[in-house]
């Protein structure tokens, strides 16, 4: 296979030394002629390079024309060699384009089955851990309802022995005194132990109060393992620390008494316009719209929001008042105030009473609405507007218990 033809290569390079052969095989040959031999071995000693170029003109045209027609076929694409190096080229890319398909499309289906089976172990783990929470619901559900028969029966039972103990003699329908089945009662009430009878249960001894309390201790620890429990889905909830709970209390304490502090003096310098007559009627100076003094005697004038220094968390058990603003007269009657263009009579007293909306668990909160999830399961907003403008009121459920 000869080497590809470059344009600015010389043409005589690419020669084929047929005559330069010829003339030497002749000058072999001829052992008569002395000179032809000295003449070649100056020609040879002359230059190297063109030994082997043919010497006359003609075969030097036709080597030209060859080259030249190589060169044609070459641009032209009709060249033997360069159609069947495009051809094994051609081949080998398609043979190339045919395995990566082949690996694309194995790699595809692998994919796919991966992804089936990782989707099946996922909804039979996510299956199992429902019925083995659903399993768990319903064990507490019934040792709930359980705890609640043992707690009525245990009453009911204190009911029947308190009435046995305080009624009098006499025989009942077996001749038996019921003044010794009195008797026998309060000894055992004294003696919680001894009424046992050696049925190996130690808590047929306590009292009904007890065996309430120690039913409920089990399953508050019972709750604290479920609930320590790695969860099936990620929580929502976040709980702040104490360090940005004590940044936020700084920044509103200071920003609390700074606006105190601007206010009590614009207030200050306004309450001398005010003039109280003995009636208890004011004459009231109405500042411009929008201005400082009009904003504090508002700000004043209305209840703020007191802060918790304990700052409410999200989990903490609350109760939920809405307030009512009462009008009492001189008769000691209070009627509900809908608005203020509602106080006609001047001896009439402005007083507020609470009443209860709802009670449950803070969930989440946002900068508008607060979350709560009440004892019956649903789910319930409250306005942080409404909190702050004192239409109702939040107090935190003590979890401690009395002793």
């Amino acid at each position: 296979m000869r080497p590809p033809v470059r344009h600015g290569d010389n043409p005589s390079v690419f020669a084929r030394p047929c005559t330069a052969s010829r003339s030497f095989s002749s000058g072999a040959h001829d052992g008569s002629s002395s000179s032809s031999n000295e003449e070649d071995e100056d020609d040879n000693d002359d230059g190297g390079e063109d030994a082997d170029l043919p010497s006359d003109a003609a075969s030097l045209e036709d080597e030209l024309a060859r080259v030249q027609e190589t060169i044609q076929r070459l641009e032209e694409g009709t060249d033997d060699d360069f159609v069947l190096g495009c051809e094994m080229l051609l081949a080998s890319k398609q043979s190339h384009v045919t395995r990566a398909y082949a690996n694309f499309e194995r790699f595809k289906s692998t994919a796919i089955q991966l992804y089936e089976y990782e989707c099946e172990q996922a909804k039979v783990r996510y299956h199992a851990r429902c019925a083995q929470l659903q399993n768990e619901m319903r064990e507490e559900f019934e040792r709930e309802i359980q705890r609640l028969k043992n707690t009525r029966d245990g009453v009911s039972v204190m009911d029947r022995r308190r009435l046995t103990r305080n009624s009098g003699g006499g025989m009942d329908e077996k001749g038996k005194s019921r003044q010794g089945t009195s008797s026998s009662t309060a000894s055992s009430e004294l003696h919680p132990a001894a009424g046992n009878n050696g049925s190996g249960n130690p808590h047929n001894a306590f009292s009904a109060a007890e065996e309430a309390h120690r039913v409920q201790y089990e399953e508050k620890k019972r709750l604290e393992v479920l609930l320590s429990k790695t969860p099936v889905f990620q929580q929502l909830n976040q709980r702040v620390n104490s360090e940005d709970v004590s940044q936020d209390l700084a920044a509103i304490t200071q920003a609390v008494q700074t606006r105190r502090r601007v206010c009590h003096q614009s207030y200050s310098a306004t309450d001398a316009a005010s003039v109280v007559t003995k009636e208890g009627s004011a004459s009231m100076v109405v500042a411009s719209h929008g201005s400082k003094d009009d904003r504090c005697r508002s700000y004043n004038g209305a209840r703020r929001l007191v802060y918790n220094p304990a700052m409410l968390q999200e989990g903490d058990n609350v109760v939920v008042y809405r307030v009512q603003k009462c009008l009492s007269n001189g008769d000691g009657q209070e009627t509900k105030q809908s608005r203020p263009e509602d106080e006609d009579s001047a001896d009439e007293e402005l007083s507020s009473s609470k009443e209860q909306v709802m009670s449950g668990v803070i969930t989440a909160s946002t900068s508008t609405h607060v979350f709560l999830l009440q004892p019956n399961g649903k789910f319930d907003t409250i306005e942080v507007s409404d909190w702050k403008a004192n239409r109702i009121q939040i107090h935190a459920v003590s979890t401690k218990r009395k002793r």
